[in-house]
Parts: C-alpha cells; sequence; structure tokens
C-alpha cells in the first residue's frame, strides 16, 4: 500500500494534467515511481524525459540495456522492478541462465561481458564508484560514451527504486 494517497488527472492543476498525459499508459493510469513524482510535475516530466532518452540508448543492444536494469534493481532492493524487467529481458535475449544468476547473486554463470556490466551496476549501486581493475575491464568492453550512459542508466534505474521504495508504490 501507498504512503501517498491515490492522485487522479482531474485533481491536478493543468501543467499536471499536462505531464500525466505523457506519463499515461493505455488504461489510463501512471505508473512506477510516476504516481509519487507527479505531484511535482516538472519533475516528472524531466525523469520521463530521462527515462525515455535512456531506454532508446543506441549504444547498447537491447539484452544490455537490461542486464543493467536488471543488475541495478537487484542491487538497490528493488524486487518489484525486477519483477517487472525479467519477461523484457528474457525478450530482449537474456539468456535465462544470466537472469537467475543475477537474481541469486552467483555471477559464476554470466560471460564475461554480462560479468562485467553486472559488476559494474552493483559498484555502482554499494560504493557509488568502480575501483581500478573493475574500471579498466570496462572500459576494454565498452567505449568511454556507451560507460558513461551504462552508468547514468544505473543512476536513473537508483532513482526509480528509491522513489518507489520511499513511498512504497507499487
Amino acid at each position: 500500500m501507498s504512503r501517498l494517497s491515490s492522485v487522479t488527472r482531474a485533481q491536478l492543476a493543468p501543467e499536471g494534467q499536462e505531464v500525466w498525459d505523457t506519463l499515461r499508459i493505455r488504461d489510463g493510469s501512471v505508473i512506477g515511481p510516476y504516481p509519487a513524482l507527479i505531484r511535482v510535475p516538472e519533475l516528472a516530466a524531466i525523469v520521463r524525459r530521462l527515462s525515455n532518452y535512456l531506454r532508446h540508448i543506441d549504444a547498447f543492444d537491447r539484452s544490455d540495456l537490461e542486464l543493467t536494469i536488471l543488475a541495478t534493481t537487484r542491487a538497490c532492493g528493488a524486487p518489484w522492478v525486477f519483477d517487472a524487467h525479467v519477461p523484457k529481458g528474457l525478450e530482449a535475449g537474456i539468456r535465462a541462465e544470466a537472469i537467475e544468476a543475477v537474481r541469486s547473486g552467483s555471477l559464476s554463470e554470466l560471460n564475461p561481458r554480462e560479468r562485467v556490466i553486472v559488476e559494474v551496476c552493483e559498484a555502482s549501486v554499494r560504493d557509488h564508484r568502480l575501483n581500478d581493475a573493475l574500471y579498466a575491464r570496462a572500459a576494454a568492453e565498452f567505449s568511454e560514451q556507451t560507460l558513461i550512459k551504462l552508468i547514468a542508466l544505473v543512476g536513473y534505474y537508483s532513482l526509480v527504486a528509491m522513489v518507489m521504495g520511499a513511498f512504497d508504490t507499487e
């Protein structure tokens, strides 16, 4: 149960209603961190723009993107977001064994690329930095721009996990 009361589109000021219309899903509701963020429409709009950009990063193939999301949400302790992305990850081509390795925290089943992605996510969430050895492995695997985008994606999903966890949204 959410710590915040439900808000409908009709309860929002006109600028909030405009933002709501950009966030809503097919049934007209807003989901994820947006039931909380819509209370600050400008912030919700900025977060949505960032989400749209990060979900369409041309530097990643879809499986790398979804693996980053899975590893980040697991490291953040956000099982509801993790579970929502498992089907997307499978559809994107992530091996079921890799998803289970991320879920369990046992990384021995990961190939080298998967492992560096997961370790970058975990270190970023846990330590807020990459040690020299991990940075060197990540820099060898990804271009500088791709690594920057990967870290930004970790930051975005950390934000999602924090907002949803703080306000107990579903």
